[in-house]
């Protein structure tokens, strides 16, 4: 199972439902969003000109996670890095909205 049907299949069970405003007006969830697939550690490269080893949240976001967050599948198992334990969760959905 890859990355984006274990987030499919986590996420198919969850109950279709809208959320109240502060001011109790009423929304639905959001379809079809586009999000970012993106590491933790990873440099730039020419498609991705930022590097993702801080944050806006954390200056030292790889080095707080445990170290880089490699997707190369011989690195990995169960979609966790293997040469460390990661000290925070990896999985992060952004939209661009």
């Amino acid at each position: 199972m890859c990355f984006f049907e274990s987030i499919r299949s986590l996420t198919r069970h969850l109950p279709l439902q809208s959320h109240r405003r502060e001011n109790g007006e009423r929304f639905p969830w959001r379809n079809d969003i586009v999000t970012t697939v993106f590491w933790i550690g990873e440099n730039p490269t020419a498609n991705n000109p930022v590097p993702n080893h801080a944050s806006s949240w954390d200056a030292a976001w790889a080095k707080s996670y445990g170290g880089f967050d490699d997707p190369n599948r011989a690195r990995r198992r169960d979609y966790v890095p293997v040469n460390f334990t990661p000290r925070q969760n990896s999985i992060l959905l952004r939209s661009a909205l």
